[in-house]
């Protein structure tokens, strides 16, 4: 936000996109989310689109310290060739 010249006291953080949606309609928040979520048609809510590059986003994966290792294995190799592809 820094770089749109905006600074904010961050006093919440939501865990996932849709839980943004209650603050924000409350009037006491802001987030960033994916375009898909446009399809919340509320009153109280405003979606703008971000201008420039769209921002990256990191993820991780996470398992049961017992999923064996060939399973483990598989499912982030397939989740790699899938972001390679993008």
């Amino acid at each position: 936000m820094a770089g749109a010249g905006i600074t904010a006291q961050i006093s919440q953080c939501a865990t996932s996109s849709i839980s943004l949606v209650g603050p924000v309609a409350a009037g006491v928040g802001i987030g960033l989310v994916v375009e898909s979520l446009r399809c919340i048609a509320r009153p109280d809510i405003r979606f703008v689109p971000l201008a420039g590059d769209a921002p990256s986003l990191g993820y991780a994966l996470c398992h049961r310290p017992d999923l064996p290792d060939d399973l483990r294995h598989g499912f982030a190799r397939a989740i790699g060739a899938a972001v390679q592809e993008r």
